[in-house]
């Protein structure tokens, strides 16, 4: 019980916690302004904004907080008598959460949706950075790991076609639809002349 009640203490504290004071953001109207932090650690001025789901996901991990803290009531209050009415009504209360948990995965289907849309996103990522690796473009890393910065910034050059010097929607969009350079007219010649 001591594994799963510090891993979900750590993850709703240490870890949540140190991706808000890391990401933050100044906020405007009730929406995060990327890339500008100039109010500090304003209560109000400064923070995250999430979807929605996540904010689901968030509310059930605070829910299944619940049978722990049931638990350390006794404790809290140094009772030694309630203790083993504090497990048991834990026990009970962990047990409906679970049966609840369970039946709103059924019905609200939308974690696992989720999950696979994660998976899915990752794949792809994963299939584009195979594809450019062992593509004849030259080694994206040279021997020792580090990034080639030369190849990377022919391969950039090549995908930036209006020459604006960012890649936009259409532009990543042809490189990412089959994983065709030939689309963003690719010309293998001219990433390896010098």
């Amino acid at each position: 019980m001591g594994l799963l009640a510090g891993s979900t203490v750590l993850i709703l504290t240490l870890i949540w916690g140190s991706c808000v004071v890391v990401g933050k953001c100044d906020i405007q109207n009730s929406f995060a302004i990327d890339n500008k932090d100039t109010k500090g650690f304003s209560l109000t001025g400064s923070g995250v904004s999430t979807d929605i789901w996540t904010s689901y996901a968030a509310r059930i991990m605070v829910i299944s907080v619940i049978p722990f803290i049931i638990v350390q009531l006794p404790q809290l209050l140094n009772s030694n008598l309630e203790k083993d009415i504090a497990v048991l009504v834990s026990l009970i209360v962990s047990v409906a959460l679970f049966l609840s948990y369970c039946l709103y995965q059924v019905f609200q289907p939308w974690i696992q949706r989720r999950r696979i849309a994660y998976a899915k996103h990752k794949h792809v990522i994963s299939g584009i950075l195979q594809h450019l690796k062992k593509q004849a473009l030259g080694k994206l890393l040279r021997d020792d790991g580090e990034p080639n910065e030369e190849i990377i910034k022919k391969l950039f050059q090549v995908m930036d076609q209006d020459g604006d010097g960012s890649i936009s929607y259409s532009e990543l969009r042809a490189m990412i639809v089959g994983i065709r350079f030939d689309e963003i007219q690719l010309d293998r010649m001219m990433l390896w002349a010098k």
